[in-house]
């Protein structure tokens, strides 16, 4: 086959590859927005997004619709105090006005945007590809694996199944920031964020491939904004980009024995473009209470190593020999070895957020890993470099079940839970219509107080804030949560103490699902100071009912 056309070969495989990756990522979504149009599961509403993470996704839901009010600048609606309204995330206010322009909903706006991003990811990953390999065989090999990679944890998962093994768990399980399968499954704004993580890795290589002094102005500052857009929606991927700008041409002066002027030049540029964005959100979580307690308890503290092994997999095991080899790579493999690093020492730094900077980190374990095979395969294949491409490609397939099992058990995960017609990813209709009648008749300063379960889909649903919503955006969470549940489970002689409670808190309604039956024997019905406005359903397992919550004792109803 002659080179053009191995090219196009390869090319028709890639695009393949991503159009079933992507397809089959969307298999949970296609699967309950199918069942709930054609009333598969009788009685529920399909919520939007799910299983995991369900309660971040009512978050972003949340976010999206007060942008949609023409909000740039917004205030956390999942706790009752009062703060300033200067939070600001480009992305959910983005949405907001596709929303606005299209006429679409929320959630279908959300979830088009993880097909239309995922697109957009997997594009640019083949695009990283070509640049850190030119030899189509190996460009396919790197392709595959930084579409599909997992941890070790899908062979866990099979030995647990099929040979009564341990159990094996890591941040793989976990966290979809780093697994592009998985962030393909759950999250837009996580897609958005390795867009902006690769463009400006893009642009980096560009500069820095080659001779030093090619790395310009204009690179620096695109490297920048990318840097700037990328803080006011994921700060966290923020910091990242910025330590690889500083840390990458560390790594190249490393091996061409020299101090990388010409390359901090870039450095400098994209910093001094991207501090006023940095400053802005230092400002923000320093002074807003809000979103001060918001980082305070949103802990994401470093992971065991031996679980960072773990939920690296092969692709790890392969880095670092490939790390071992440095002076041997590329200069755009440099880069990624520096990517990979600079992370694994921002994690374990003194941070609350450590393990939240890991996003993407299976991008430069992809391209290492491939360059390990690629140089296993030019010494098994004794020939022309061309083959030690494809040899290497044909190590990637044959490592492509170990790889793939951990995709392929988060993706059977998700359709079990979905397929199962339960909470969090389908609401009854009675839930949802106590929602619609708070959204209709409430007043906009309203503050509903709920489980944690059903305040926390208060903010999305009704557009009011709630007591207990998210358990890092509720100020002092745990407190109030204990409160919920002395709510609800006290005795009638903490009534005194409950009226005070509502009282102190401003709270206006009360929400009385079977979630909040769940938490105790208290019965609003027979409190004077609480009048029922909303009954939907019989049955105490569906029944919801929405209270008033008045100011002098006057006879509920």
């Amino acid at each position: 086959m002659d080179p053009a056309a191995q090219v196009r070969s390869v090319g028709v495989a890639a695009f393949l590859l991503a159009a079933a990756t992507l397809a089959v990522s969307q298999l949970p979504e296609v699967w309950a927005v199918r069942t709930d149009a054609r009333g598969g599961i009788p009685g529920s509403v399909y919520a939007g997004y799910p299983y995991t993470y369900a309660d971040e996704a009512a978050t972003y839901l949340g976010w999206i619709r007060q942008a949609g009010e023409g909000r740039f600048f917004l205030t956390d609606r999942l706790t009752p105090e009062e703060h300033p309204r200067n939070y600001v995330n480009i992305l959910w206010s983005a949405m907001a006005a596709v929303c606005a322009l299209t006429g679409l909903s929320n959630v279908a706006v959300y979830s088009a945007s993880r097909v239309l991003l995922g697109a957009v990811v997997l594009w640019m990953l083949w695009i990283l590809a070509g640049r850190m390999f030119e030899r189509p065989g190996a460009r396919l090999a790197c392709y595959t694996t930084l579409v599909v990679a997992g941890g070790w944890e899908g062979a866990g998962a099979f030995l647990e199944r099929n040979a009564g093994g341990p159990h094996v768990s890591s941040p793989g399980w976990w966290t979809p920031q780093i697994s592009t399968f998985f962030s393909l499954m759950l999250y837009p704004h996580i897609l958005a964020s390795f867009v902006c993580l690769l463009g400006a890795v893009l642009l980096m290589v560009r500069a820095w491939d080659g001779s030093p002094e090619r790395g310009s102005l204009g690179f620096g500052i695109a490297t920048g904004l990318v840097a700037a857009v990328l803080t006011f929606f994921h700060p966290m991927d923020g910091v990242t980009l910025l330590a690889l700008v500083w840390s990458a041409p560390l790594a190249i002066g490393l091996v061409e024995g020299r101090i990388p002027w010409s390359e901090w030049r870039l450095s400098v540029w994209a910093t001094a473009v991207w501090l006023p964005a940095l400053l802005y959100n230092l400002y923000i979580f320093r002074t807003n209470p809000v979103m001060r307690a918001w980082d305070l308890q949103n802990l994401m503290i470093s992971p065991e190593p031996w679980n960072l092994m773990v939920s690296y997999g092969v692709s790890g095991v392969l880095s670092a020999v490939a790390l071992l080899r440095l002076r041997h790579l590329s200069r755009p493999q440099r880069i990624m070895a520096a990517w990979l690093i600079g992370v694994l020492v921002l994690i374990y730094l003194p941070l609350r957020f450590q393990r939240r900077m890991e996003g993407g980190i299976q991008f430069p374990l992809a391209v290492l890993a491939t360059s390990t095979l690629v140089w296993i395969g030019d010494r098994v294949s004794r020939g022309t470099a061309a083959r030690g491409g494809w040899a290497a490609l044909g190590l990637t397939l044959l490592l492509l079940p170990l790889q793939a099992a951990t995709p392929y058990y988060l993706l059977d995960i998700e359709m079990k839970h979905v397929r199962s017609g339960k909470f969090p990813s389908w609401l009854t209709e009675e839930k949802v219509a106590a929602f619609a009648y708070l959204e209709r008749t409430s007043p906009s300063n309203a503050i509903v107080l709920a489980s944690y379960d059903m305040g926390n889909l208060v903010p999305s649903r009704t557009g009011r804030r709630c007591f207990l919503g998210h358990y890092a955006l509720t100020v002092d969470a745990k407190a109030k949560s204990k409160d919920v549940e002395r709510f609800f489970a006290a005795p009638d002689t903490e009534d005194a103490w409950r009226r005070d409670f509502l009282q102190r808190w401003r709270i206006t309604h009360l929400l009385y699902t079977p979630h909040e039956r769940r938490l105790g024997s208290f019965e609003p019905s027979t409190r004077p100071w609480l009048r029922r406005v909303f009954h939907r359903g019989e049955r105490p397992e569906r029944a919801c009912e929405v209270y008033e919550v008045l100011s002098a004792g006057t006879p509920g109803t």
